[in-house]
């Protein structure tokens, strides 16, 4: 656990754990002859891309070098990419922070997931088939 400085060191830092489960997920579907060249990520937080896509800017973030260093290294790699996406196309917000009914119903269709609450048809085949 830390504590971030900034919203930008934050998401660096987050940014820095799902890369490196990322890769291990890749290293996985490997083992079951799998292969995928580059990993996506999709990051929503501007400054955060600039520090990980201009060296220059690394100097606001040397107590966090090592994170900054593991996403710079595996994007010169080429094992990973990081795309800028509209924070409300960032489909990561559905599990990680408390939304309102409209938000909700936007990322879950985002996702492929979909209502079937209201449905009669389908609250009839679920008593059925708890009979």
């Amino acid at each position: 656990h830390c504590v971030s400085l900034s919203t930008t060191e934050a998401e660096l830092i987050a940014l820095s754990q799902t890369v490196s489960e990322g890769l291990w997920f890749k290293k996985l579907l490997a083992d079951f002859d799998i292969r995928i060249d580059c990993v996506m990520f999709y990051e929503d937080n501007q400054g955060c891309i600039s520090v990980i896509q201009n060296p220059a800017n690394n100097r606001r973030i040397k107590h966090i070098d090592l994170k900054y260093q593991f996403i710079t290294d595996n994007l010169k790699k080429g094992n990973i990419n990081v795309q800028y996406i509209c924070t409300d196309d960032q489909q990561a917000d559905l599990l990680t922070k408390g939304l309102n009914f409209v938000r909700l119903n936007i990322l879950r269709g985002l996702i492929g997931l979909r209502d079937f609450s209201a449905r009669e048809d389908v609250v009839v085949t679920l008593k059925n088939s708890l009979n």
